[in-house]
């Protein structure tokens, strides 16, 4: 009877210990909340695949840029030579069949090339003693000019006449890879070969600029600034 006596005596105590612990848990601040965090990455980059090599947009090792190089080299050539307006400057001559091969280390030499121009400073050798001349004149008297490319080289063809008659046929080779370039110049008097690279026609803007001072009233200092902008 005693043990009963003391256990309905707890028995209101323990409800309310009960009903207390179940209010504690219960209670909207005791519940940890979650919080969502967005995650922070890098940036995105778009590549346009289609137009360029997405290798050449970040190369990652030594032989990549090596590889992106060339391929940037033999884009220039394509886009001088498609341009159909470029010039050549030789770096060697020599007469054919059988003349020595020579160097050429005046830098002002040069042979330019377009549909509706050509003009012509190169130096040559004529006649069987192989006796030094120069080939020097413009002329717009063109016809079959033609220009084509097979795998990694460039072929131009065209006849000529120059101012003072006489008829010449000019066959050019450019390689994209080595960026060498080939004319032969040859007519029934003569055949010259040289070797040399393309580029733009800078030097000859430069040379018209300056002339341009006998010419207009433009002041000198103008015109070197022209001249300065055109290099």
């Amino acid at each position: 009877m005693r043990r009963l006596f003391i256990l309905f005596a707890l028995l209101p105590t323990m409800v309310i210990a009960q009903n207390n612990t179940l209010q504690v848990a219960t209670t909207p601040d005791s519940i940890p909340q979650s919080t969502v965090i967005p995650a922070l990455g890098k940036d995105y980059t778009s590549i346009d695949s289609l137009s360029k090599d997405s290798t050449c947009l970040n190369p990652q090792n030594r032989v990549e840029r090596r590889a992106c190089k060339a391929k940037s080299f033999a884009e220039k050539i394509d886009s001088l030579i498609e341009s159909r307006s470029f010039a050549f400057y030789p770096t060697t001559m020599q007469a054919l069949p059988k003349g020595d091969m020579r160097m050429i280390y005046a830098g002002y030499y040069y042979l330019f090339m377009s549909p509706a121009l050509v003009e012509v400073h190169l130096p040559a050798e004529r006649g069987l003693s192989q006796y030094m001349t120069m080939l020097n004149f413009d002329t717009e008297q063109i016809a079959d000019f033609n220009i084509s490319k097979y795998l990694a080289e460039w072929s131009i063809s065209l006849l000529m006449k120059s101012t003072q008659g006489e008829e010449y046929q000019i066959s050019m080779t450019i390689s994209t890879i080595t960026g060498e370039a080939r004319v032969l110049i040859e007519n029934a008097r003569i055949a010259m070969l040289y070797i040399g690279s393309v580029g733009e026609r800078k030097e000859e803007k430069k040379h018209d600029i300056l002339k341009q001072v006998e010419e207009s009233p433009t002041s000198t200092a103008q015109i070197e600034q022209e001249a300065a902008a055109e290099n």
